[in-house]
């Protein structure tokens, strides 16, 4: 009886000192992601023995480095002109997003802010001509934006109103605006409606945040579960008007490409 008694009050501190040692464990492993996603990159740019063999440590240099940067930002707009579609351009040393179709800008905003990642701009000059300074495929993509447009009409009570409706044009359905974008090299591109004005805005970005980050979350748990190691996603986030989101979003097509200039 003695021993169950001093069981019964030992057994909630041993749960929750396992508790707290799993918690502990799960928070350690999600800290280490960044580090290890950056090993991987690095991993992946030394064992390119073409890419290490036709790089110019030259341009590393400080008073080229701009220079180069500058230079491939070119090329890849070049590359960019090749494919027929609609693309996007993302320069965040000018705060503007762009659309591309054959080397023509057809349409351009500004930015309003954007968040950078620590992990890409912690890149060396080969990680950033590796990974960034290049088309980037959109891999997959998720909006709060209809992308084809669904027009809104009010069934006509009678044939005089079918005839007024007839001369009504047409009512986009006018979401609130929140993106996301998967590239390739494992690169996000998170874009909100720069201002929130009322409850639909405010639950809208609730929901998208909830669905990208509610993903990434129990990713995280199936991977410590599994005793995977954790994933990390870089991750950029673009602030722009909503109405030039809905617009930008809507033009691309679901398979193009991004020009990322970002340093």
């Amino acid at each position: 009886m003695k021993y169950s008694k001093e069981m019964k009050t030992k057994l909630p501190k041993i749960i929750l000192s396992i508790i707290g040692i799993i918690t502990i464990s799960y928070l350690i492993t999600v800290s280490l992601a960044p580090a290890n996603k950056n090993k991987q990159y690095v991993e992946s740019v030394y064992s390119d023995t073409v890419l290490i063999k036709n790089f110019d440590t030259a341009y590393c240099h400080s008073e080229i480095i701009e220079m180069a940067r500058e230079m491939w930002y070119k090329e890849s707009l070049l590359e960019l002109s090749k494919h027929d579609s609609i693309h996007m351009v993302i320069d965040l040393i000018d705060s503007t997003v762009s659309l591309s179709i054959s080397g023509v800008f057809i349409h351009k905003t500004k930015i309003e802010k954007f968040e950078k990642d620590k992990l890409l701009n912690n890149f060396s000059l080969i990680q950033e001509f590796k990974f960034l300074l290049h088309p980037l495929l959109i891999t997959s993509q998720y909006a709060t934006i209809v992308k084809e447009p669904i027009v809104e009409r009010d069934a006509p009570k009678d044939t005089l109103e079918a005839s007024l409706n007839a001369w009504k044009p047409d009512t986009l359905v006018q979401n609130p605006a929140f993106a996301s974008f998967m590239l390739e090299n494992d690169i996000r591109i998170i874009f909100e409606q720069d201002t929130i004005t009322n409850s639909v805005d405010e639950y809208a970005k609730q929901q998208f945040s909830k669905y990208i980050y509610g993903t990434q979350f129990k990713k995280t748990i199936s991977n410590f579960v599994k005793f995977k190691k954790q994933e990390y996603i870089p991750t950029i986030v673009i602030y722009m008007p909503v109405d030039d989101l809905r617009a930008v979003y809507r033009a691309l097509p679901y398979r193009s490409y991004v020009v990322l200039r970002y340093k």
